[in-house]
């Protein structure tokens, strides 16, 4: 899985594709962009559609907590 897109200051900017393999990957930055570089990395979790439909569950169950809570 590779995609590439510049980022413009202030502007929000969608991608959007479809992972067909579980697992957990790395994301790296492909552009020597500065002295900050080496710390532009991120991890994506590629869920089964159940264990992904739990994980949301959870987190909508997590979001109405703390709307009701005062």
């Amino acid at each position: 899985m590779r995609l590439k897109q510049n980022a413009v200051p202030g502007q929000t900017i969608h991608l959007h594709f479809t992972p067909t393999t579980p697992g957990t990957y790395a994301i790296l930055c492909t552009q020597l962009c500065g002295l900050g570089h080496y710390r532009m990395n991120a991890t994506l979790r590629i869920l089964p559609p159940d264990q992904f439909a739990a994980w949301l569950s959870a987190k909508e169950q997590a979001a109405k907590q703390e709307t009701v809570t005062p």
